[in-house]
């Protein structure tokens, strides 16, 4: 296995970006969100052959840090954000990608043994199974109902219950979306085949809960860079957003807990429920 490149994975607007804005903030530690070009993975000829390009990146990436300070990454203003979309739905009453790709300067002094931390939810969580043999993951999972509320305020995939970069590495997935008509219907699908991966894959010092990272400050994350240990940002939970429509979400609380999906072994009822009170 691995171990000086860590994989990050979880649920889409789970907490992974902010994940990486934390650890960035720690020595010698970088963590680059979504830097490489998945869509062309489904071209190599097999796994093996995708983590052989995963790590090459990394490796790439490593020396580039090292030589200059710089590497890929999504970036807002040429910075790791908290949050990759804007807080405010524009005129189709979603709210817009502010993200740009490219690469950036993490002005620290870096070393070869520096911690390097990859993020990209949808393709490593498909990916799961053969990369957690090979490197070291971690998953960031959320409350299922605040997941499933940003899911719908937002302008990507996972709003049309959709996740194509994951559908291309799982055409089980692929196929159990495209039988379901209803887009909530496949939301509930697709958030509870998240949550399966992590359980089936990652032992369960690997799952990190993003509660536990906004309540501690950001500590937690000791388990991924044991400096963490020391943060103490004032962080708030934004499962509670204005940004949500509550009323459009709470119906599918009832439907997420009589499907006693995978979800249900991270969160109780009153987890869900107490959210929508």
């Amino acid at each position: 296995m691995t171990s000086d490149n860590i994989m990050l994975t979880g649920l889409p607007r789970g907490g992974t970006t902010l994940v990486c804005r934390l650890l960035n903030k720690l020595d010698n530690t970088v963590a680059l969100v979504e830097p490489m070009a998945v869509g062309e993975f489904p071209r190599l000829p097999t796994r093996a052959a995708i983590l052989d390009v995963i790590e090459q990146f990394a490796e790439e990436q490593r020396r580039s840090l090292c030589k200059s300070g710089r590497a890929v990454t999504r970036h807002v203003d040429g910075s790791v954000s908290d949050n990759l979309f804007a807080p405010q739905r524009s005129t189709d009453g979603l709210r817009p990608f502010l993200a740009k790709h490219g690469t950036i300067r993490f002005d620290k002094p870096l070393t070869a043994d520096l911690k390097l931390i990859i993020k990209h939810p949808a393709v490593f969580t498909a990916l799961l199974p053969e990369l957690a043999a090979r490197f070291t993951c971690y998953a960031v999972i959320r409350n299922p109902v605040s997941a499933l509320a940003s899911w719908n305020s937002t302008k990507m995939p996972v709003n049309d219950g959709r996740a194509p970069a994951a559908e291309q590495h799982d055409p089980r997935l692929k196929q159990a979306l495209s039988t379901l008509e209803d887009r909530f219907e496949r939301q509930l699908f697709l958030l509870n085949w998240y949550f399966e991966q992590y359980r089936r894959h990652l032992p369960e010092n690997r799952i990190l809960r993003y509660e536990d990272i906004i309540t501690s400050g950001g500590a937690v994350l000791a388990a991924i860079a044991p400096s963490a240990a020391s943060l103490d940002e004032d962080l708030k939970s934004q499962n509670r957003s204005e940004a949500y429509d509550w009323d459009e979400i709470t119906p599918l609380a009832d439907k997420l807990l009589a499907a006693k999906g995978a979800c249900c072994d991270f969160y109780s009822r009153d987890d869900i429920y107490g959210l929508l009170q």
